[in-house]
Order: structure tokens, then C-alpha cells, then sequence
């Protein structure tokens, strides 16, 4: 009965249970080890004086940071569909607050879901667009990194962070190119149909990319982040961390890194211990770094999460649809 039951269970299910149940492993761990070396008493101090002016100029520039990153996604899936900066902007948040809710960054497939059956789009198409999306982030993350390095004392563990993510992204950058080749040139057809098909439609958005299109979004990836970097500076500020220009680009890479990890909900736990981590190396306490993070959970991820469910919330509510 038990494997009757097990057989019929859909297996989409349990790779997504397997993936939750790692996210929550990874990130009670990492919280596991920021409580072993964390003051309480001055985290509740740090919140207690919390510079307010500062936090609402960091909730400010990340709601302009969502603004780049919409028309960033926009232009990525312009030659596959045109939407509007409104229509891109909701699947965003939608995609965004799920990865707030959802542990193991599910919300990206979540967003693949919800884009495709909303705007009549090919869900392997709008995936394989958030795929890109995330490998240009990447890249960028490791300029930053790359670039901040340059400024402090010679770390190994940073050099090893550079090297580490240097080698997934441009992995993952070859990886794309030689799959938009091999479903251009149709090399998978005399094997599978199906799987030609597939690979033709999670690669469109990387085939019909122009010079135009790509130096766009070259150049709006450099305004997301340099939005987020001043998003992040301002909400350091607020309880009173104050970094260089040159620190703050390893600080962003270290925090923003951390988020592609599984993780619990919310990025509770990887989150604290990237930004204790990241701000150890200028001189801050790990208490600091816990209270950053969990600032920007509470006032940036709590915005996201409540504008991006009441966004789905409201459109199912019209449609009567459920989307998966």
C-alpha cells in the first residue's frame, strides 16, 4: 500500500520536498554557527538604535534597484515576448517573494510558473531567461569581488570564494552557449525530438540576444548592483557600520553569494553568517553582521514578500486559477 502510494506520488514532488529539506539543513546550520559566536545583548542593542533616516534611504534604493532589475528582465525577454515594465514588474515581485517563502530558491521556478501560464509563454523559455538573468548576476558578483580584493590585505579564503564562483559562472555562461549552439545546429534532433525542443526553448532568450540587447543588459547589471551595494551601505549605516567604497563591493559579493545557496526561508541563517563573515574582515563584530542581515529580512524582504503575495493573491483571485 505504502509503495503503491509512493509509486503514484508525482516525482516533480518529492525532488521539490529534497530540495526544501536541504535548504532547511544548510540554513539552520549556518544559523547554528552564527548563535555560537554572537553577543545577543548587543545585536539588541544595535536595533534598539537603529538610524531610521538611513533605513528608509536603503528601502528607497532597493525599490529602485527592483525597478533596473524589471527592465533588465524585460529586454531579456523582449525577443521571446514583449511585456510591459507593469506586466515584468508583477512576475518579479511574485518571483521574488516566493524566494523569500519558498526555501532552496524555488521562487525561481515559481516565477518560471507563474510568468508562463500568466502572459501565454513557454515555461521552459521564461526559465531558461531567469537562468541568464542569474548568470550575468553572477558575473557581476565576481567583479565586485574581484574588484574590492584589490583593496584589503591578501585573504585566502577570498581568494578561494573568487575562484570557487569563478569557476561555477563561467561554467554555467559556457554551459549556456554551447546548448543555444547545439539547438541552433539541431544536433539533438536524430536523438530526441523531445529534447531538442526542450533545449530550443530554454535557450531562445541566449539566441536572440542582439549587440544592442546585450550591451543593455551589460549595462543595467551594473545599476542593479550598484543600486543593491547602495541599498546595502545605507541599511550598514542605520546601525552606524560605516565602510569604503572598495569594502562594500566584497561585502556585496559575500552577502549576495550566499543567497544562491539552499537555504531556509527567507535566507535565514546563510544570510546572517555571509554578512557576519564579510563585515569580520573590515573590523565589525559578528553582532553587526547579524543585525544587517536580519534588518534587511525584516524592511526589504518583508516589503518584497508582502507586495509580491498580494500581487499572486490578487491575481488568482481573478483568474480562479491555481499556479503551481
Amino acid at each position: 500500500m505504502v509503495k503503491m502510494q509512493l509509486e503514484t506520488f508525482p516525482k516533480s514532488h518529492v525532488k521539490k520536498i529534497i530540495q526544501a529539506f536541504v535548504g532547511l539543513t544548510i540554513g539552520f546550520f549556518f544559523l547554528w554557527l552564527t548563535y555560537q559566536e554572537t553577543d545577543w545583548s548587543t545585536v539588541s542593542l544595535l536595533f534598539t538604535n537603529i538610524r531610521y533616516n538611513w533605513l528608509i534611504a536603503g528601502v528607497t534604493f532597493y525599490a529602485l534597484d527592483l525597478l533596473a532589475r524589471t527592465n533588465r528582465w524585460r529586454i531579456i525577454l523582449k525577443p521571446i515576448k514583449l511585456l510591459s515594465i507593469k506586466e515584468t514588474g508583477k512576475a518579479l515581485l511574485v518571483g521574488y517573494a516566493m524566494n523569500c517563502i519558498l526555501p532552496a530558491r524555488l521562487g525561481e521556478i515559481f516565477r518560471g510558473n507563474f510568468t508562463g501560464k500568466s502572459y501565454k509563454m513557454p515555461r521552459s523559455t521564461v526559465i531558461g531567461s531567469i537562468f541568464l538573468e542569474r548568470v550575468v548576476d553572477g558575473l557581476t558578483i565576481i567583479l565586485c569581488i574581484l574588484v574590492g580584493s584589490l583593496f584589503i590585505p591578501r585573504n585566502e579564503g577570498v581568494n578561494s570564494l573568487i575562484l570557487g564562483a569563478s569557476i561555477i559562472f563561467v561554467g554555467l555562461l559556457i554551459l549556456s552557449i554551447i546548448l543555444s549552439v547545439i539547438a541552433r545546429r539541431g544536433f539533438l534532433i536524430k536523438f530526441s525530438a523531445t529534447l531538442h525542443q526542450k533545449v530550443q526553448m530554454f535557450t531562445e532568450s541566449v539566441r536572440k540576444i542582439n549587440f544592442f540587447s546585450l550591451s543593455s543588459i551589460i549595462y543595467l547589471s551594473l545599476l542593479v548592483w550598484m543600486l543593491e551595494g547602495i541599498s546595502i551601505w545605507s541599511i550598514l549605516k542605520s546601525i552606524d557600520v560605516s565602510l569604503h567604497w572598495s569594502s562594500m563591493l566584497t561585502v556585496l559579493g559575500f552577502i549576495s553569494l550566499s543567497t544562491l545557496l539552499p537555504s531556509a526561508p527567507g535566507y535565514v541563517g546563510t544570510y546572517q553568517y555571509a554578512y557576519g563573515l564579510a563585515l569580520n574582515l573590515f573590523g565589525y563584530g559578528t553582532e553587526q553582521g547579524v543585525a544587517a542581515a536580519t534588518i534587511v529580512q525584516i524592511f526589504i524582504m518583508g516589503s518584497v514578500t508582502l507586495s509580491g503575495l498580494t500581487i499572486y493573491l490578487f491575481t488568482l483571485f481573478n483568474s480562479g486559477e491555481k499556479i503551481k
